[in-house]
């Protein structure tokens, strides 16, 4: 491959961890082509940025960061979702930007980052990241100790607050063996826990012909099998693709956290048909229950939208008092985001500002509780801890139990001497809000 030494590449990626896996196969392609790539963006000649358009307010961060960068005299080439949901205002209306790639252009990275820097090679054959069986070019970025690895692209369900779907299309998932392969390549360069990612994880293999031996369960049976295997983390899974079959597995299978990020949304069923989601109360409250029946020590982590068109006063009294019941280990709250392009920005009804803001405080401030209460449970109890990092001063370690996902929720802290990476066992002698304390065992 043809070397290009003097230009140096700076990356900035935004949004949730499945963007940031798009960021990291661009710069494993970058630096496969002979670009260097720099952690410092001031040193760079080119800066890219990977953009978030889910929500407002990542839409604001996203367009600043990209003017603050182009401000500073470096190139600038625009990806991810911002882009793909306004591309064809932002290319009009952005001068600043030297150039652009859309979600679904990502292995075409090194083209336009020539394209930029005026250097010529002869053009390569794309890649496609997700029907396609090839070494993943990953430019690792996460901790040593875990790492993300995305399964499907896009997402089926025509859920009214969500733009995903035309940002990302439909559901598209990686052949197993792909899979395998990059995950058998974590395991021998030390990764301890891999996190699944996808927009539904649940919906995986639903769109190939032999569904039924591809699917999300079929994946794991096969990733467990994997010499010294990492761990597993789900993340995105969704409500109405969850089966038996995934609860049993993750009870059964020691590699396989028990842990579930599942987005409810809501609880009452008219808010949840408003939404089109396709399960009323009555299908969450048994799929809950089988939940912690079949998973016993199961760590469930959900989401709520407040404020959504119509949702009066009684309704979300509703979802307080079902998240009171249910005691969810780890608990997010988002206002109501009118977005275009969807069906719920085009509802009547919308909710004021200042009541979103009050119901998710109000939520918030129960949750704050509920945590408080499943972490003195936790007095006494002895854990594996994933070891993340050192305070020598202090004589301390911290990490995460199976219990918290990387970069989301709370931390442990230990003390006593071990290396990041390792896997000590922890005993909780003492607990705050989101975060836990403990000795070795």
């Amino acid at each position: 491959m043809a070397n290009n030494p003097l230009t140096k590449v700076g990356v900035i990626s935004l949004g949730c961890p499945k963007n940031l896996v798009d960021t990291e196969v661009m710069m494993g392609l970058i630096n496969n082509s002979g670009y260097v790539i720099t952690h410092d963006e001031s040193d760079a000649d080119v800066v890219l940025i990977n953009t978030c358009g889910f929500i407002d307010a990542s839409q604001r961060e996203s367009v600043r960061t990209v003017l603050e960068t182009a401000a500073t005299g470096k190139k600038v080439i625009m990806a991810g979702c911002l882009l793909e949901r306004f591309r064809g205002d932002i290319e009009k209306q952005m001068p600043e930007v030297s150039a652009f790639i859309g979600t679904n252009e990502i292995t075409n990275i090194v083209n336009v980052l020539d394209g930029v820097t005026g250097y010529v090679r002869k053009n390569e054959k794309l890649l496609d990241y997700f029907s396609a069986e090839f070494e993943v070019p990953r430019y690792s970025t996460s901790f040593a100790t875990y790492s993300y690895v995305k399964i499907s692209e896009g997402c089926d369900h025509p859920c009214t607050f969500c733009i995903i779907p035309k940002l990302r299309g439909k559901n598209r998932s990686r052949p197993i063996s792909s899979i395998v392969q990059e995950i058998t390549e974590m395991a021998n360069n030390g990764v301890k826990e891999v996190v699944l990612v996808g927009q539904d994880l649940t919906a995986y293999g639903h769109d190939t012909a032999d569904r039924k031996n591809n699917d999300i369960t079929a994946l794991l049976k096969e990733l467990v099998k994997i010499p010294d295997s990492p761990y597993y983390r789900l993340l995105y899974t969704y409500p109405g693709t969850i089966t038996q079959e995934l609860l049993e597995l993750i009870a059964k299978e020691e590699k396989i956290l028990s842990y579930i990020d599942m987005p409810l949304q809501h609880s009452q069923t008219d808010v949840l048909k408003s939404m089109k989601r396709p399960f009323n109360e009555e299908k969450i409250e048994d799929l809950l229950s089988r939940m912690r029946k079949t998973i016993p020590d199961l760590v469930l982590r959900t989401t709520f939208i407040v404020g959504f068109p119509n949702e009066t006063d009684e309704q979300f009294d509703h979802l307080c008092d079902f998240v009171k019941r249910h005691k969810f280990e780890h608990l997010g709250v988002f206002t109501y985001s009118k977005e275009d392009g969807t069906p719920g920005g085009q509802m009547e009804n919308q909710v004021a500002h200042k009541t979103k803001v009050k119901r998710r405080k109000e939520l918030m401030i129960i949750q704050q509780a509920i945590v408080e209460e499943n972490n003195k449970l936790l007095m006494g109890k002895t854990l594996p801890m994933f070891v993340e990092g050192c305070i020598p001063e202090k004589g301390q370690i911290y990490g995460r139990t199976y219990r918290d996902a990387p970069e989301i929720d709370g931390f442990t802290t230990v003390k006593g001497d071990a290396q990041p990476g390792d896997i000590v066992n922890i005993k909780i002698n003492k607990v705050r809000t989101y975060d836990t304390f403990g000795e070795l065992v």
